[in-house]
């Protein structure tokens, strides 16, 4: 399944990112080119084991509230988010299209966010951070270079190291 959501506050439609939302996968991951481009090395985390995370919130650009009420009324944008722990992989593809999916949202965050892919209705339904239902669509990007390089394999914990 694939969704649109921004990782950062640029809610502009040219910094929109898909995301793969992904139950095989245990963690939720993001690629180090990624984390490079919009500058986020500093945010980076290394565990003692030597695994790289970043924790990030992740925005809904086209996630609907249930009950549409629950939304506060500023006039601030209030765009639904989850915060997710990701874990940095470095890239296994050197000539990886730079529009081809970074982002893996894995059941690690599905799961903590009481998740459900519903195929038969398109969509997605999780509570974001503040509790509030949403329902988001799943998409097919236009390009098809966006999605084909996706599959799923065993990472070894040295992929996830620097």
């Amino acid at each position: 399944a694939i969704v649109r959501c921004w990782i950062n506050t640029n809610f502009k439609h040219d910094a929109l990112l898909y995301a793969a939302v992904s139950t095989a996968s245990y963690r939720s991951q993001i690629d180090e080119r990624l984390v490079r481009q919009l500058g986020l090395d500093d945010c980076i985390v290394e565990s003692a084991s030597g695994v790289r995370s970043l924790a990030l919130s992740v925005y809904f650009a086209e996630a609907i509230p249930h009950p549409i009420s629950t939304r506060s009324s500023s006039p601030a944008p209030q765009v639904p988010s989850v915060t997710v722990e990701f874990n940095i992989v470095a890239p296994t593809q050197s000539d990886l299209d730079s529009k081809a999916i970074q982002i893996v949202i894995g059941s690690d965050v599905l799961r903590s966010h009481n998740a459900d892919i519903l195929f038969s209705s398109n969509s997605m339904t999780l509570f974001d951070d503040d509790q509030c239902k949403l329902s988001i669509p799943l998409v097919r990007p236009e390009n098809e270079g966006t999605f084909n390089s996706l599959c799923i394999r065993l990472h070894s914990p040295q992929s996830l190291w620097r």
